[in-house]
């Protein structure tokens, strides 16, 4: 009966270690389909919809989304999330601060488990995880090299959902989000410097010409006429040559604005 019994219990853990390990596999695919498709160039409202899908039906809970930190650093928006009412997305705020699950994750740089809000005395349940009838939640930061992006976060109606395994699947998705975020600010940054002035910020020659044949084109097929105004500054040259450079430089962007 105990070798029985022994017997039982090995080949029980032996069961579910091969589960873990098919887990860890299923969910090592998902993340490489996933770092292809942004490598792909999809935009990251598209990615961010494929980052709330991926976690709701690799992890098998009921809810996981996206939110993305405000201008003034003191809120999170809801960008997209599965489980979650469609009237919330794009419109439901989460503060940020020490009090919120997700504000400590943004403060904090660490992935955050509430194992059940009903004994949770750490973290203020938010509004949007009240509404959900959320019992436990995982969240995540969204880095960036400057200010973070936001949070990526997992939540269930059943207590305890979230182990180690689930968090690492949800950062390795943040990470492949993280990414592709910085990377399309360096593609735009780069956009934005080949088409304006470094020092005005105004649209350059090479953009000048762009819209200008664009005008020109339109006013073709619609028989209409183009204006282009010059403006100039009289004697310019005299500022950079009695005051300096600097000074002439100061003028530029004060007329700029």
């Amino acid at each position: 009966g105990h070798r029985r019994a022994r017997l039982a219990g090995t080949a029980a853990a032996l069961q579910g270690s091969e589960r873990t390990a098919q887990m860890r596999a299923e969910q090592q695919r998902e993340v490489a389909r996933f770092g292809q498709l942004a490598l792909a160039g999809a935009d990251i409202d598209e990615l961010v919809h494929e980052a709330s899908r991926l976690m709701t039906e690799v992890l098998d809970i009921e809810l996981g989304g996206v939110m993305k930190l405000l201008p003034g650093g003191e809120e999170l928006l809801l960008m997209d999330a599965v489980g979650f009412p469609e009237e919330a997305i794009g419109r439901m705020t989460v503060p940020t601060g020490l009090h919120s699950q997700s504000g400590y994750a943004l403060a904090t740089g660490e992935s955050v488990v509430v194992d059940d809000w009903e004994t949770e005395r750490r973290f203020e349940m938010s509004a949007l995880q009240r509404q959900a009838g959320m019992r436990s939640a995982a969240i995540v930061l969204i880095k960036g090299k400057g200010e973070p992006y936001g949070v990526l976060g997992g939540g269930s109606r059943t207590p305890g959902r979230f182990e180690g395994e689930d968090v690492a699947f949800l950062q390795a998705l943040s990470n492949v989000l993280a990414s592709a975020v910085e990377r399309r600010s360096a593609e735009e940054r780069t956009r934005h410097e080949a088409l304006h002035d470094p020092l005005t910020g105004l649209p350059n020659r090479s953009l000048f010409l762009d819209r200008l044949e664009h005008a020109l084109a339109q006013a073709s097929r619609s028989d209409s006429s183009v204006a282009v105004l010059f403006l100039d500054l009289d004697q310019f040259k005299l500022v950079n040559d009695s005051l300096g450079h600097a000074a002439g430089d100061e003028l530029l962007v004060a007329v700029a604005k």
